[in-house]
């Protein structure tokens, strides 16, 4: 049962592309930093759990309350697997 699957530190990317092809080919796609990132970096829990918040990794870029969710992030940078410029770059 994948519901119950947990990732492991050392998954590869190519395990989660054949039910995930959409995040995937984009972030593959994607000229952002994010690009070489493992999935398992934010997808570190059980399967369907929530990917750590982007204050994982950039803590301290914006205020706590901005950090603190992913869709907030991405009402200036887009999506985790397709970062864009927050100032309009």
């Amino acid at each position: 049962d994948v519901a119950k699957a947990v990732h492991t530190a050392t998954m590869p990317d190519g395990y989660c592309a054949p039910c995930h092809g959409d995040a995937f080919d984009t972030l593959q796609a994607s000229r952002s930093l994010h690009m070489g990132v493992k999935c398992v970096l934010c997808h570190q829990s059980a399967h369907g759990a929530e990917p750590k918040a982007c204050e994982y990794c950039h803590r301290g870029t914006h205020p706590q309350h901005v950090m603190q969710s992913p869709d907030r992030c991405g009402e200036c940078h887009n999506t985790a697997h397709d970062i864009e410029d927050g100032r309009g770059e």
